[in-house]
């Protein structure tokens, strides 16, 4: 490989370690010292002050590099040392953005379920055959949950059929879209409200109107963990 390829191959590699590393480092103490705001501390640390060390690695990397290469029989050395840094930048880059899940524990040590009843007219119900199934689903940014209805559980008032639900839950629940599936399509949607404490058991909370006349309600019930 020719000096002159060599060093820009030199420069490119500090240029990009010292744009990662640094940049990394800066992001890490911006956030810390500025908070963590839609993270533009970390973003303004990685490309702005990282852009400026890579630069700055950009330049003295291809200098240093050019100087080491003035004896040629370094070459194949200062050649293996920039692949061994490299293939180090590119492992290490790769581990550090894969992403993460990191799942919520705001009842730790506790099992939370959080209860959902449906109200349908007791027609509706009692025109479903054995092979008709319903399920309830939670969407929110996060992802949509999917529990079947707990037939055994269906109880009648008032002319009406009651139908539970349970999601197991691990975090505070919050308003969240609620949909009624039925073989697979959507019957009905709906926002369901959730308001106050929620962290611990609640009493069940008002019927709330949804669409095409069903009602919902919800509550949470905490237990100790097993």
């Amino acid at each position: 490989m020719s000096r002159s390829l060599l060093t820009f191959f030199g420069a490119l590699v500090s240029g990009a370690t010292c744009w990662v590393v640094l940049g990394s480092l800066a992001a890490y103490w911006l956030t810390r010292t500025h908070g963590s705001r839609e993270g533009a501390a970390a973003m303004s640390g990685f490309f702005f002050v990282g852009g400026l060390c890579g630069l700055v690695g950009l330049i003295l990397g291809g200098w240093l590099t050019w100087r080491l290469l003035a004896d040629p029989e370094r070459s194949g050395t200062v050649a293996l040392g920039f692949g061994a840094i490299l293939v180090v930048l590119i492992i290490g880059s790769v581990i550090a953005l894969r992403p993460q899940v990191v799942e919520p524990a705001d009842y730790p040590g506790k099992q939370a379920v959080f209860e959902v009843e449906v109200s349908f007219p007791e027609g509706e119900i009692a025109a479903l055959s054995g092979k008709d199934r319903l399920e309830f689903e939670l969407r929110t940014g996060e992802g949509t949950e999917t529990v079947p209805w707990k037939k055994d559980g269906i109880r009648h008032e008032a002319g009406r059929a009651i139908v539970p639900g349970d999601f197991p839950t691990r975090a505070f629940p919050r308003t969240k879209m609620f949909a009624v599936m039925k073989n697979g399509e959507q019957r009905m949607s709906a926002t369901l409200n959730v308001d106050g404490a929620v962290e611990d058991t609640t009493e069940w909370s008002e019927w709330q109107t949804m669409e095409d006349g069903l009602l919902a309600r919800w509550r949470l019930v905490v237990t100790p963990g097993r």
